[in-house]
């Protein structure tokens, strides 16, 4: 398995990885089968590729062009396997690629695949005092508050202090960030999901500071077990950022709000615990929004609008449905038995009985206006989400002008205001908010939580 000392030729992209022996398959009756040996090394733009001398083949087509597997990249039993022996006599895994094959290749023959990840896994020799271990590794922005300062000695024994790392323990949970110069390391020991945590952790970087983590190292450890992966990244994204939710480091009436920063994390890594569902809609959203940001202004725009009424779909509409006005429902059946009893087209009966049974059904605008009521959104960000989403919906050709884009810049802003209150409520957050859309720069705002969701063991209230 690599070690420390491998893990800066995973950085600079110098990696190179000798197989003595690689198999790559399909584990199912009558599945290709190739054997051979390689290289496994990183390009240019952050992605892992195997370089295969192949040697024998089993089962795989004769085609006059040549063959691609899998054939159905949704077929799980076409998915292609591969398990490789180092020159160390490491043990390595891969899935989720695919192979080309041209007409000419016949043993012996070289042929590449790129590969989203690698995993090398032993068990280890002796329990370890901590029962669940995580460490990776990324370059992208990382915003959190640091509270601890380390010395730093140099070759000539000088000696420099940085306040470079942060330090955190919560419900057996040991944490550790540490910045480096060139990259940025990440440690979690105690008792845990280490895939839940892990993606709690990228989650809170990523929303806290804007950017989009992309760890190229991960390991894991649980028991007796080791597990590290090597993964493919996108070097372009690494210094991509969209509007961040919360700010670092910034002064309220001369108290520096680390906790509140803190205190975010805690809560995300319960929601992904207690509510998955919810955790994974806000942090869905929030990709689609990352992605989105990076493309024209127009599907930027679209992305932002959608988004919102996503968090409203999966979250806030459904709770709000289950507060029932018995009486209304009660009406609605009426209608409904009276109408079949008219002398009516059957198809349009049914037409018209769902429009009726549909009646007082919670939509994206009147759930924002819900939300309004309860202060949890602006009748400003309202606006400004309806002017975006009907925009980017329904484009029309105009000119920009200057005060067109300067309308529209506000607008955006506003709804990464609405979108990230969203978020933060149903994560129950309090403390420092970054305020978009008025003016050029970001103001820094304080807000309350508040638990329409009744999820934090508050009743929602009846709403009108």
């Amino acid at each position: 398995m690599l070690s420390q000392k491998d893990f800066p030729a995973v950085r600079d992209g110098s990696l190179t990885i000798h197989c003595t022996s690689i198999v790559i398959e399909q584990r199912k009756e009558g599945g290709i089968r190739l054997e051979g040996h390689g290289i496994i090394k990183i390009n240019s733009v952050g992605t892992l590729y195997l370089e295969f001398v192949c040697l024998k083949t089993h089962n795989v087509p004769t085609s006059i062009w040549g063959n691609h597997f899998p054939d159905d990249p949704f077929a799980v039993d076409q998915k292609l396997f591969l398990s490789a022996v180092t020159v160390n006599s490491d043990k390595i895994s891969a899935t989720d690629f695919s192979l080309r094959l041209g007409l000419f290749d016949h043993p012996p023959f070289i042929t590449h695949a790129f590969v989203p990840s690698i995993t090398f896994t032993e068990e280890a020799k002796q329990q370890s005092e901590f029962v669940d271990f995580i460490y990776f590794e990324l370059k992208e922005k990382v915003a959190i508050p640091k509270n601890k300062i380390n010395t730093e000695k140099s070759s000539l024994g000088s000696e420099s202090y940085k306040t470079n790392q942060t330090i955190l323990a919560w419900d057996n949970i040991d944490l550790s960030v540490v910045n480096y110069d060139d990259h940025v390391s990440i440690t979690a020991k105690g008792e845990f999901n280490a895939e839940h945590l892990l993606e709690s952790l990228i989650f809170y970087i990523g929303i806290t500071a804007g950017s989009m983590p992309q760890p190229y190292i991960t390991s894991k450890r649980n028991g007796l077990r080791k597990e590290l992966s090597i993964h493919s990244v996108r070097n372009s994204a690494r210094n991509q950022l969209i509007p961040a939710a919360v700010c670092d480091r910034t002064i309220i009436d001369g108290i520096l709000p680390d906790e509140s920063h803190y205190q975010l994390l805690r809560l995300i890594v319960k929601l992904k615990f207690d509510r998955p569902k919810y955790f994974e809609s806000i942090y869905a959203q929030w990709k689609r929004v990352w992605f989105g940001y990076h493309a024209s202004r127009e599907i930027k725009n679209l992305t932002l609008g959608v988004a919102v009424e996503g968090l409203l779909n999966d979250i806030y509409i459904p709770k709000f449905q289950e507060v029932v006005d018995i009486e209304f429902e009660a009406k609605k059946k009426g209608i409904i038995e009276k109408l079949a009893k008219l002398e009516i087209d059957a198809a349009h009966l049914e037409v018209i009985s769902k429009s009726v049974s549909g009646w007082g059904n919670i939509h994206a605008g009147a759930a924002l206006k819900i939300l309004e009521q309860k202060g949890i959104v602006s009748k400003e960000e309202i606006k400004a989400h309806s002017k975006i989403r009907n925009s980017s919906a329904h484009p029309k050709s105009v000119e920009d002008t200057v005060p067109r884009l300067i309308r529209e810049h506000k607008h955006v802003g506003m709804c990464f205001n609405l979108l990230y209150g969203l978020m933060l409520n149903v994560l129950n957050y309090e403390g420092g908010q970054f305020s978009y859309g008025s003016g050029f720069e970001a103001k820094f705002i304080f807000r309350c939580a508040n638990d329409v969701l009744g999820i934090y063991g508050q009743e929602v209230e009846q709403t009108s």
